[in-house]
């Protein structure tokens, strides 16, 4: 049994640094002009998303102790853009954001993924799940471990942290139906296998709710390629 998950940097090695924001925050000066200008018009709940999710990935750069640079978006995928020697991953709820950010020359990819620990609604649980998860899901209850109480949430997220840690090195779509999740408990750790054709055929993770948002982690270290 792993030891208790005290904050969300815990979920990463110190290859990566993660830097959290909470709180329904909107400052525009959060934002570079670079990123503004990318953002265009959108709805407010939509630019508060940006900006808290920016503002967390420069932070995390200076926590790796270089200097902060924009992060733009590759194309028309709309994934971020990570400076050059850089791989990250940015989340982010109503009221919770964080990214995740490591050296390329020591880690291969990373996702981070958070949600509220609240119940998914069934019709997207059935959607996302195989039904081996959806027997997890029923059997496991409020006992997910790692103080989750919602186990089809946690699923979900898991598998959103798995595609963000994957799209950077396939360059292709992961779908909910591509990955089949396994958790354990006690370490507080999952195992996702890919059902498709691609660089890698298994991506592990570690999970946590800290303070009602459950947390999923993706981190692959550049020896696995």
């Amino acid at each position: 049994m792993t030891a208790a998950v005290g904050s969300v940097q815990d979920l990463f090695t110190d290859a990566v640094q993660v830097v959290q924001r909470r709180g329904d925050v909107h400052d525009e000066s959060l934002l570079w002009p670079e990123e503004d200008a990318l953002l265009g018009e959108v709805a407010p709940g939509r630019r508060r998303d940006f900006v808290n999710g920016r503002w967390c990935a420069r932070h995390a750069m200076v926590a790796l102790g270089v200097a902060p640079e924009p992060v733009l978006r590759s194309g028309e995928d709309r994934a971020p853009a990570w400076p050059r020697g850089l791989v990250g991953s940015i989340t982010h709820t109503d009221t919770y954001a964080a990214a995740a950010v490591g050296f390329a020359e020591l880690v291969l990819a990373v996702g981070i993924d958070a949600e509220p620990d609240a119940a998914l609604p069934d019709r997207v649980l059935r959607r996302v799940a195989f039904d081996a998860e959806l027997s997890w899901v029923e059997q496991c209850g409020p006992r997910a471990g790692q103080d989750v109480t919602n186990a089809d949430r946690l699923l979900f997220s898991a598998k959103e942290a798995i595609y963000k840690a994957w799209y950077p090195l396939a360059g292709s779509w992961l779908g909910f139906e591509d990955a089949r999740v396994t958790f354990d408990p006690d370490g507080g750790t999952f195992e996702a296998q890919i059902l498709v054709e691609g660089p890698l055929g298994r991506l592990p993770g570690r999970y946590a709710a800290l303070d009602g948002v459950i947390v999923t982690a993706v981190e692959l270290p550049r020896r696995q390629r």
